[in-house]
């Protein structure tokens, strides 16, 4: 699971909160216990005097008290103990804001919680055991109510129950029909990902020589990214994202298509179930994918037909594993400019890393467009550019004096 961090604003209000409902409690506390000590004996002689006899009234005098006290003194300590851990958590989070402020620690500390998105891909075990539920939900359902109708329990279940009973059934049916779909997609993922790794997996791209001499950064952050009415159609875009980032990934490319052929890789959950079946099924069958600079070239080669009624068609990748970085590589060299969506990326997502190292050492920063959700952290954001852009390489275009500015738009 991926550490986060905390905003400590929102926090300041919750500490408040807390600390004045532990002073109140706390006073509380104090006036009910000079209360019943001081007008214990008072009470007992109004309490006579209403006829009650003192055998009944002295064995429940001391607990009566100690609830009196107890009570308020409850919530204070409730209250104490909820402004600790606010407080913890609010010095927490003040001490990743002071690791932002120093430029050789920033990027070690994680983004916001918000910052992060949710994971789309289901694992075959995970779909297996919602599809074993649902069976094991709707068996006992079903029997549940058609042994009540027949009248073979040892009671006798009312209509509603029985009623109930065939509503839970069916739900649990069509649950076990969804979950069927999403273990076949989660098998679908698997064989494709099985495929991909079959083979000689690429070497580890050794680092080179560090630039000697890096520009000072600036990021800065602005409005959505949107094409450009004014500019020339026909142009070659790369669109590098996390793949768990589906949304995404669909309006970019609905929203450009009008503009070029927008390249990007797919991942195994975006196979076909037609296209599996198509393949051999075989490990070792890397005929699908592309794992060559051959391949890559000739799909480049075709990857600039004329647009059709919905704009340029989408120019989909899908690589080995063996081969997907150096297409990226090439493909960063190979394309008019390149957008890099930052949307949900954290430092342990390391094909990303790789991605936001490769486009700084190869693609002029006029080349590269960057853009995130709405919501995204960005202080995480500007500390990981900084890194990578402070490990360019020597050859980089980007290298040399003076200043540049990476814009990230938001949205």
């Amino acid at each position: 699971m991926t550490s986060t961090r905390e905003d400590p604003r929102p926090l300041l209000p919750l500490m408040g909160s807390a600390a004045l409902r532990t002073v109140f409690f706390s006073v509380l506390t104090a006036a009910v216990y000079w209360a019943v000590t001081s007008y214990a004996d008072d009470v007992v002689r109004v309490l006579l005097q209403l006829g009650l006899r003192g055998r009944q009234i002295e064995p429940w005098r001391l607990p009566a008290m100690v609830v009196l006290v107890a009570v308020p003194a409850w919530q204070a300590l409730s209250a104490a103990s909820e402004l600790i851990r606010v407080a913890v958590r609010f010095r927490t989070a003040r001490a990743w804001e002071r690791q932002l402020d120093d430029p050789l620690r920033a990027a070690d500390v994680p983004p916001l919680d918000t910052h992060l998105i949710a994971r789309t891909r289901t694992t075959v075990k995970a779909a297996a055991g919602v599809v074993a539920g649902s069976v094991l939900l709707t068996l006992g359902a079903a029997g549940f109510a058609a042994a009540g109708t027949s009248g073979v329990l040892p009671f006798r279940p009312s209509d509603d129950a029985i009623g109930y009973g065939w509503v839970v059934a069916v739900a649990a049916l069509w649950a076990i029909v969804r979950s069927l779909k999403a273990l076949g997609n989660a098998r679908r993922a698997a064989t494709v990902e099985r495929l991909s790794s079959s083979g000689p997996m690429e070497s580890e791209q050794q680092a080179g020589t560090q630039a000697h001499q890096v520009p000072q950064l600036t990021v800065r952050f602005a409005q959505a990214l949107r094409p450009d009415p004014t500019s020339s159609t026909g142009a070659r875009i790369l669109y590098l994202r996390l793949f768990d980032n589906l949304a995404g990934t669909e309006r970019f490319v609905s929203r450009w298509r009008g503009y070029g052929v927008v390249h990007y890789l797919r991942s195994a959950d975006q196979v076909s179930a037609a296209e599996l079946k198509s393949w051999s099924g075989q490990v070792g069958d890397l005929s699908v994918f592309i794992d060559n600079d051959a391949e890559l070239d000739e799909v480049l080669s075709a990857s600039r037909p004329e647009p059709g009624p919905g704009g340029y068609p989408a120019g989909e990748l899908l690589c080995h594993g063996s081969y997907w970085k150096r297409a990226v590589l090439r493909l960063l060299q190979a394309v008019d400019f390149v957008v890099l969506d930052l949307t949900g990326f954290h430092t342990g997502h390391g094909g990303t890393a790789f991605e936001v190292r490769s486009a700084i050492d190869l693609v002029a920063i006029d080349r590269l467009k960057l853009t995130a959700a709405l919501d995204s952290d960005r202080r995480f954001l500007a500390a990981q550019l900084q890194r990578a852009w402070s490990e360019m390489a020597a050859d980089s275009p980007n290298a040399g004096g003076g200043a540049r500015t990476l814009t990230v738009h938001l949205g």
